[in-house]
């Protein structure tokens, strides 16, 4: 599945971006039961799950189910790096444009322009 959503955002265009921005959110998916990895996340106030979406544009890049007991950032340069890295995204384009919108105390949100080499 998760090769699936980049093959389909590469199918969409007639030729390679030259330039992709990747939105990263994490949201909380509230639970109503005692499903297993739940927890209570005191900022939404409530039993949740906390999932990492990345999308680049209207395309859906990464929907990753994760317990709320971690931090919003806990693997996404891992699934920045899985998805720039799959064989389906050629010519790479010289320039990916990470848009975080994790939240943390004391942190301010950030545009991060990152080379691909550099991955």
């Amino acid at each position: 599945m998760d090769r699936l959503f980049v093959h389909l955002f590469v199918q969409a265009h007639a030729t390679a971006p030259t330039e992709i921005v990747l939105d990263l959110d994490a949201t909380d998916d509230p639970v109503h039961g005692a499903q297993e990895g739940r927890f209570f996340h005191g900022y939404y106030g409530h039993y949740c799950y906390l999932p990492l979406y990345i999308f680049a544009g209207e395309h859906l890049l990464c929907a990753r189910l994760r317990p709320a007991n971690i931090d919003a950032s806990a693997g996404a340069l891992e699934e920045v790096e899985r998805i720039v890295s799959q064989d389906v995204i050629r010519p790479m384009p010289r320039h990916i444009h990470l848009t975080v919108a994790i939240r943390h105390p004391g942190r301010v949100d950030c545009d991060v322009v990152v080379g691909a080499a550099g991955l």
